[in-house]
């Protein structure tokens, strides 16, 4: 399985690039955000994501950072009704971080204005992946990670922490002071 291309880029268009390496020039579907990342350069370094098709064989997609490849399999492994092409919209339409704080947060609102994003999918999209996307993978204010610390620090697991203190971010939001995020979560645990 090919996982990462550098070479020479032969032909683009929005939406796709031709890569020449060791004499072969591979096809990668890209989102357009990528493709106009790469819109001056003559080199490319792509992650890449292989979809074998059995009607048209093998599929690459690239992308710029391990962020990005890593959200397009979220999304095409764990969301049904999700293809490629609607993972490239969204990696199109929102940085890697921003997806996973609207999840974390559960904010449909933010990923249906994403173009070929409706509510009733961003509403799929996150209850599908909350469970997959943690709090710690998100980029998170220095308030929620004092939070997990102090909860820590009273004797609860990490992951009990975790759990309370994303309880609390939802019902009050990331920038919330510490003693209310540990506040709020002390008495969403049972």
């Amino acid at each position: 399985m090919i996982s990462y291309i550098e070479g020479r880029i032969l032909d683009r268009t929005p939406n796709k690039l031709t890569i020449l390496t060791g004499g072969v020039g591979y096809e990668c579907t890209v989102s357009p955000r990528t493709s106009s990342e790469l819109e001056h350069s003559e080199t490319a370094a792509l992650q890449i994501q292989s979809i074998h098709k059995e009607a048209t064989g093998t599929e690459l997609f690239g992308f710029l950072d391990s962020g990005e490849k890593t959200l397009f399999k979220l999304l095409m492994e764990h969301v049904s009704g999700v293809g490629p092409k609607t993972a490239l919209s969204l990696l199109n339409g929102i940085r890697p971080d921003d997806f996973r704080s609207a999840v974390v947060n559960n904010t449909p609102a933010t990923l249906a204005k994403i173009k070929g994003v409706g509510v009733k999918t961003a509403e799929r999209i996150i209850l599908e992946l909350r469970d997959k996307i943690k709090l710690s993978g998100a980029v998170k204010p220095s308030s929620v990670i004092d939070a997990v610390l102090a909860l820590t620090g009273l004797g609860q697991t990490k992951a009990a922490a975790e759990k309370a203190v994303e309880t609390a971010v939802k019902h009050l939001g990331e920038n919330t002071s510490l003693e209310n995020l540990v506040r709020e979560a002390l008495l969403s645990q049972p």
